[in-house]
């Protein structure tokens, strides 16, 4: 999927387990949300049985990644104020 596309929202914290079944708090501005079959040309390799996702750019590491829908344990807007302040919680305690 192409990154031509620029965020323009808000920035939303979200609890996120990747791939690797890693959990962490995630800073995010969505760039779109897509649908993709697996095995097509453009499904993203790290997530093969997903269908829905969203792109997005990673606040924290500055780069585009496509997030699965189905590893978002939750989510909320962040004020201004909020998204000044460095994340201090990485990951959930006892993982």
């Amino acid at each position: 999927m192409e990154n031509s596309a620029k965020p323009t929202g808000p920035i939303i914290e979200c609890f996120y387990t990747n791939y690797r079944n890693l959990t962490e708090f995630r800073r995010i501005q969505i760039v779109n949300f897509y649908t993709s079959i697996p095995g097509s040309k453009d499904h993203p390799k790290y997530h093969p049985n997903d269908y829905h996702f969203f792109k997005c750019l990673d606040v924290e590491r500055g780069e585009y990644r496509d997030f699965a829908l189905s590893g978002v344990a939750g989510w909320r807007q962040l004020t201004d104020e909020e998204a000044k302040k460095p994340l201090t919680k990485k990951k959930r305690p006892g993982k």
